[in-house]
């Protein structure tokens, strides 16, 4: 329940993601035609594609550059081509700074615009009957950017809507992503990623890691939180290689410490701890 003067996530997450405007810094048309007035972006969250248009005019030119600086990558320009409005795209794939500049055939720049990525969170809503609950994790993708990024990807995809908690440890983990309430695998949608075991983050209670085969290098869409502090989850050499941790939960880990506590059954050899109760992710959103 919101309180009354709180604003929903969702509110935070459009102010997030909405228009970032700033003035053109100096620039004009440098000699070849174009000039830009100011300069804008969308969508400056990591794991999404940030549209980065300039207005002015003479900006339909053929030959407009963009330059960026800072965690942005496949920067290029849009099919969108007006006489007053020219638009580009880059891959938000880190945090921090990012800086685009916009420049003429002849190198001359025209405008610059500086955002800020913050560090991601995502929503977790999880239910039980006719109980609902929810935790936020932050991520690392400083840490862990390969295995930051290939969670959001799914967070994005909405993958982990209406997926279960299909192992949960006594007082020790919960790891769900992947089965849907019927018991059902769904398949990944992208392809396993490298183990980044080695990137400092520990296993400690409340940190989230991603779940795997026995190959190092087999992690798809499956994540487990910890409840208790595993040492034993941790990389201790080549022959032991542990399993990536990418983030934290940064708020209600209560929530995290009932899913803990529910009454468990071995139905098979795939499912030693399911849930005798459905424990479901009935939202999975990217908050920031």
């Amino acid at each position: 329940m919101i309180k009354q003067g709180e604003r929903p996530w969702r509110f935070w997450t459009a102010l997030m993601t909405s228009i970032v405007l700033l003035a053109a810094c100096g620039g004009g048309s440098g000699g070849g035609g174009s000039s830009v007035s100011n300069m804008t972006a969308t969508e400056t969250v990591f794991g999404r594609t940030m549209t980065i248009t300039a207005f002015g005019a003479g900006l339909d030119a053929p030959d407009l550059q963009l330059s960026l600086a800072g965690p942005c990558s496949d920067g290029a320009r849009t099919t969108l081509r007006l006489e007053y409005q020219a638009a580009f795209t880059c891959r938000v794939d880190g945090v921090g700074a990012i800086t685009s500049v916009i420049k003429n055939a002849q190198g001359t720049e025209l405008a610059r615009l500086r955002v800020n990525i913050p560090v991601p969170q995502v929503s977790i809503t999880v239910a039980q009957g006719s109980r609902s609950q929810t935790f936020v994790i932050e991520l690392d993708p400083v840490a862990a950017p390969v295995t930051s990024l290939n969670f959001i990807r799914y967070v994005n995809a909405r993958f982990y809507r209406d997926t279960i908690f299909h192992r949960v440890l006594a007082n020790r983990l919960v790891q769900g992503g992947q089965y849907d309430a019927e018991l059902a695998l769904r398949p990944a949608l992208f392809d396993p990623i490298k183990l980044e075991s080695d990137n400092g983050l520990k296993n400690l209670r409340g940190a989230i890691a991603m779940a795997r085969t026995q190959a190092p290098d087999s992690a798809t869409a499956q994540f487990y939180i910890n409840v208790i502090d595993n040492p034993a989850f941790d990389r201790q050499g080549a022959d032991l290689p542990g399993y990536a941790v990418f983030g934290r939960v940064v708020s209600g880990i209560e929530v995290v410490d009932e899913i803990a506590a529910v009454s468990v059954a071995t139905v098979s050899n795939e499912f030693p701890a399911l849930p005798l109760k459905n424990v479901i992710m009935t939202s999975v959103v990217q908050t920031r």
